[in-house]
């Protein structure tokens, strides 16, 4: 599988993957933090035929991206891409994770412009055959129908309720709910929306401007992105899970000079025993887009 992602930023840099993260700057390039060393010994690809799990990444130019690595987010365990020694192709480095077990990944890219963070919105897979259950149980495809099962994670989706389409009508029914939700942050906007059938996620940033009871000798934002998962029941959209990807409370002038933005098309990196190898092909253009998360310079304020 080849998943193709083409992005580029300018500015400050987050660190770490998961939450909490640390920030540092980098107005002409990656720094890490002192002390800190990110650096990873190069490595060679299993020749073939001997190839494990794994993920392989090809980026361009060859020296933007300073350091990879992949999320679980079940586990919250991270897994570093090593660069790799091989040929690779002209103005492109390469990169690996191997040894990986079965499981749905994103990929995290730093880069000397910003942090890319890949985030799985693909929709449930359907499923034709039913899954087995107990004498006189319903089936977990019958609770899913009904709407008294959970959808999350690698989980499925019955095959008649993925047949039914996603319209614009039902894209715009869940911005208004979204857009419409009272809470205590005081704005949010929609970063991404994918929908399938009677499923559909929502990557939403929301942004606490107001004065707070938190100590803090400068004046801060709390920042949040969280993935929405909503189904259609009885002709109506409701939200029925959420998933934090990113949570963080910084002063006002980091928060200004903050990159960091997502990338639905490096989220859900599936290994398997089917597809033990995914391949990934990313470039980094000269500009990332400010409506897929924090750009410096460019985030609405």
């Amino acid at each position: 599988m080849t998943v193709a992602a083409c992005l580029g930023c300018a500015g400050a840099l987050w660190a770490g993957g998961g939450t909490p993260a640390r920030l540092w700057r980098a107005p002409a390039g990656l720094l890490a933090p002192a002390g800190e060393d990110h650096t990873q010994p190069a490595v060679s690809l299993p020749a073939a035929g001997q190839e494990t799990r794994s993920v392989r990444l090809s980026a361009r130019p060859a020296d933007a991206v300073t350091e990879a690595f992949l999320l679980e987010r079940t586990s919250q365990a991270r897994y570093p891409l090593t660069r790799v020694t091989s040929a690779s192709p002209a103005g492109a480095a390469q990169f690996a994770a191997t040894g990986l077990s079965e499981a749905s990944y994103d990929l995290v890219l730093l880069t000397t412009r910003g942090r890319v963070e890949g985030v799985n919105l693909k929709p449930p897979q359907a499923v034709g055959t039913p899954q087995p259950s107990g004498p006189g149980e319903p089936s977990r495809e019958g609770l899913l129908a009904a709407g008294t099962g959970s959808q999350r994670e690698g989980e499925a989706l019955p095959a008649q309720a993925e047949d039914r389409p996603f319209s614009e009508r039902d894209a715009e029914s869940i911005r208004k709910l979204v857009l419409g939700m009272t809470s205590f942050a005081d704005r949010r906007r929609i970063l991404f929306l994918k929908g399938s059938g009677t499923e559909a996620r929502v990557l939403v940033e929301e942004l606490t401007t107001r004065k707070t009871s938190l100590p803090s000798p400068v004046p801060f934002v709390v920042w949040r992105a969280e993935v929405w998962f909503y189904r259609k029941e009885f002709g109506a959209w409701d939200r029925y899970d959420s998933r934090v990807i990113a949570r963080e409370r910084l002063p006002v002038t980091q928060y200004e000079q903050t990159t960091w933005v997502f990338d639905p098309a490096l989220g859900g990196l599936q290994v398997s025993e089917a597809t033990p190898v995914v391949e990934v092909t990313y470039e980094v253009p000269e500009a990332f887009d400010p409506a897929h998360g924090l750009v410096a310079g460019g985030t609405p304020k």
